[in-house]
């Protein structure tokens, strides 16, 4: 059961109702179900829709086991090696 509704299908992928019975999230998670899960597994962060959108969002998302940020923090991490910030791209 959808506790927000309207979050439902509004192009962003939400964990939460990234399930059969929400349509995988009306359909925002298409790109993470398809592609990312069968490539990364082992990903799991709060707002896949956030992965390789452009932006490095550091935390969970910079992880191996999310291919850092599906790239997005490559350059970050070559050029910051030892940084760790939650967010970067603040």
């Amino acid at each position: 059961e959808a506790e927000d509704p309207i979050k439902v299908g509004d192009g962003i992928c939400q964990n939460r109702y990234n399930t059969i019975e929400c349509g995988w999230d009306g359909g925002d998670c298409f790109k993470i179900n398809m592609i990312l899960k069968p490539i990364y597994p082992d990903c799991v962060v709060g707002f896949p829709g956030l992965l390789g959108d452009g932006n490095c969002q550091g935390g969970e998302y910079n992880t191996e086991e999310c291919g850092n940020d599906l790239g997005d923090c490559d350059e970050f991490n070559f050029l910051y090696p030892d940084c760790d910030f939650a967010f970067p791209a603040q």
